[in-house]
């Protein structure tokens, strides 16, 4: 046996672990000095050149139709009480729980995407200041 290897062309030599730095690691959710690991994504931090914290309001829509639905069902008669408390009750609570969503904003060459969202506002920024961190580390 011959402990000679032939080269391999075109292929590039392994990153060492030392090179790539870890900004936050939570889960699914990765920033490097390299690369952004999101569920579903993975953005190259070469690409990214700004990040922008987006915070949209909770969606109340489904909540206030079913109130309508079930306010509108109370004034016809007594035969629509029950379909007006299924309608009512649903779409109180889907007004009163509803939450705000967070999104990351990323500026690329090919333009604006936005490359996470969640419920949770400390993870969002979080991520964010890990990017910010990512990019000026970068220079």
């Amino acid at each position: 046996m011959s402990d000679i290897h032939e080269p391999t062309y075109g292929a590039s030599p392994p990153r060492s672990a030392a090179a790539e730095r870890v900004f936050l690691d939570e889960g699914a959710i990765k920033v490097t000095n390299t690369r952004l690991m999101v569920p579903g994504n993975t953005f190259a931090m070469s690409g990214i050149t700004s990040v922008k914290h987006i915070e949209k309001d909770r969606s109340w829509i489904a909540g206030a139709i079913l109130v309508a639905v079930g306010t509108i069902l109370l004034f016809c008669g007594l035969s629509f009480v029950p379909l007006a408390a299924i309608a009512l009750i649903p779409g109180a609570v889907l007004l009163a729980r509803g939450k705000p969503k967070y999104a990351i904003s990323l500026m690329t060459s090919s333009g604006e995407v936005t490359a996470f969202s969640s419920q949770d506002k400390g993870l969002v920024r979080r991520v964010v200041h890990a990017l910010n961190n990512a990019i000026v580390y970068r220079g």
